[in-house]
């Protein structure tokens, strides 16, 4: 191997997380504000609402053609079957939509005509495709997550190398920490902190995390809660009003002209 110290150009793409409580304006941010075309994977919550609006003022947004890859829930005649059924019924029922979103994902990444993907959620994606090889979501052996967090991770890895703006959605939860009661039982207490619902290593892969809030008036605002792009003097810089918009962010993050991220 051959070391050298020659410039290294700068990447196109960049992966990122925007996470925050619900409600915060998480899907609408990279929708509305990122250049487009944007490829937008949902199986999360219905947003067929947003899209209109969003179209209607000429952002350009693709589906597939499944916009929602929800998993249907199971219903009264599967739950009454056998448990091991019940678990084998719910996996088929969740590994289709799951195995639809991961092709639309990669297909989004090596698609040159779309510059930047939106994948909705993380948080529900893990899900899905935990329920699509297990069935459950608990009582899982922990040495059976290996396969689940393999094939989770690549997708991330995939967007690295990727020239995308790939921005992935999540949900927020309280953090639990262990501890024990005045009689010495083990306990969860709340830390007073929150913590990335899903897969527990997404945040070491991402390039920057961002938090979106909204006060109690109505505004919102999105803040750079931590980074991984060399760029420390960015980390708690808050975006609020007319600057409240990912190329905004994008150019705060890489230190590049705004006009770099604008369509």
């Amino acid at each position: 191997m051959t070391y050298s110290d020659r410039e290294i150009s700068i990447p196109n793409g960049i992966l990122i997380s925007i996470e925050g409580p619900e409600k915060t304006g998480k899907t609408w941010l990279p929708l509305a504000t990122l250049p487009g075309p944007i490829a937008y994977i949902n199986c999360d919550r219905d947003n067929t609402r947003l899209l209109r609006a969003l179209r209607k003022k000429g952002q350009k947004i693709l589906t597939s053609d499944e916009p929602h890859l929800f998993v249907p829930m199971p219903t009264d005649d599967i739950l009454r079957q056998p448990d091991r059924d019940v678990l084998a019924q719910v996996a088929a029922r969740a590994l289709k939509p799951w195995k639809a979103f991961k092709t639309d994902y990669l297909t989004a990444l090596q698609d040159p005509k779309v510059r930047c993907v939106v994948a909705d959620s993380g948080t529900k994606a893990y899900m899905n495709c935990r329920l699509g090889r297990f069935g459950k979501l608990l009582e899982v052996a922990p040495v059976l997550y290996s396969k689940t967090n393999f094939e989770f991770a690549n997708l991330l890895q995939i967007a690295h190398e990727s020239d995308k703006v790939v921005v992935w959605i999540n949900r927020i939860g309280d953090e639990y920490a262990r501890g024990t009661d005045s009689k010495g039982r083990e306990v969860s207490n709340k830390t007073g902190g929150s913590k990335t619902l899903g897969y527990k290593e997404f945040n070491y892969e991402m390039d920057t995390i961002i938090r979106t809030d909204v006060n109690g008036e109505g505004e919102f605002s999105a803040e750079i809660y931590r980074e991984g792009v060399g760029r420390p003097d960015v980390r708690g810089l808050r975006f609020e009003g007319e600057e409240l918009t990912m190329p905004h962010i994008l150019s705060k993050l890489t230190g590049t002209k705004i006009e770099r991220w604008q369509s």
